[in-house]
């Protein structure tokens, strides 16, 4: 429409700030306007309905679920009450009637409960215990005359113990020997350790540390440590 709502009340343009010849302010009445309006709302209609798709109509008694007013709420459990168009139904919710849009109504399936399947069992006639078996025989125990022959030990004669017996005054002189021999080397080895320890302190009280100097020249001397072996201090401090 070329004209503004102004000018379809009014019949001619209002005067503004804005400077405008005075043939613009001439009254002049529109023609069709309602024939204009209607082509206008059709159009918009059929531009719509390229994207929207028609609801299912809902049946008296049938359950649903309401859309709440609020969007932190879930949907509520109703049942259609009465129906007064395809896009307005009155629902019952907690005994109280609301008129509800069709956007704002939802079918509303129950899930049914799982089917316990019946799997078939054998009768207990057929079922046969597993038959004991026979006790075996105990194996035949070995006779006398298939027994293994006995193997004797020949006994020492004199001569043989007599070697025996300087065999063993022989191993125990050895014994002796060793356990001397081994108490010698641990004293040489603790003299060694004391005779190293010994040395290692003596060198690290010669061991003279290199004169450090400054940038500027100037020597820097090694701060004083405290220790155990220094005298107390004796200094007395008068009032």
């Amino acid at each position: 429409m070329d004209s503004s709502p102004v000018q379809r009340l009014m019949s001619r343009r209002t005067r503004s700030s804005i400077p405008s010849p005075p043939q613009m302010l001439v009254p002049e009445v529109i023609p069709s306007v309602r024939e204009l309006l209607i082509d206008k709302r059709r159009r918009a209609k059929a531009q719509y309905d390229q994207h929207a798709k028609e609801l299912p109509p809902l049946h008296i008694g049938q359950e649903v679920l309401v859309k709440p007013v609020a969007t932190n709420r879930q949907w509520a459990e109703a049942i259609i009450h009465n129906s007064h168009n395809d896009s307005s139904y009155d629902v019952e919710i907690d005994g109280r009637l609301y008129r509800r849009n069709r956007t704002w109504l939802k079918p509303y399936h129950r899930s049914s409960p799982p089917r316990r399947t019946s799997f078939p069992t054998r009768p207990s006639s057929s079922y046969q215990s597993p038959k004991p078996k026979s006790p075996t025989q105990p194996p035949a125990q070995p006779s006398e005359a298939t027994s293994s022959p006995t193997i004797r030990s020949p006994q020492p004669t004199s001569s043989s113990a007599a070697n025996i017996e300087k065999g063993k005054e022989n191993s125990h002189a050895d014994q002796i020997k060793g356990t001397k021999s081994h108490s010698q080397t641990g004293e040489q080895g603790l003299k060694a350790r004391s005779s190293s320890t010994a040395r290692s302190s003596s060198s690290k009280l010669d061991i003279q540390h290199p004169v450090k100097t400054s940038r500027l020249g100037r020597e820097v001397k090694p701060p004083k440590r405290l220790t155990f072996s220094d005298p107390p201090n004796t200094k007395t401090y008068k009032n």
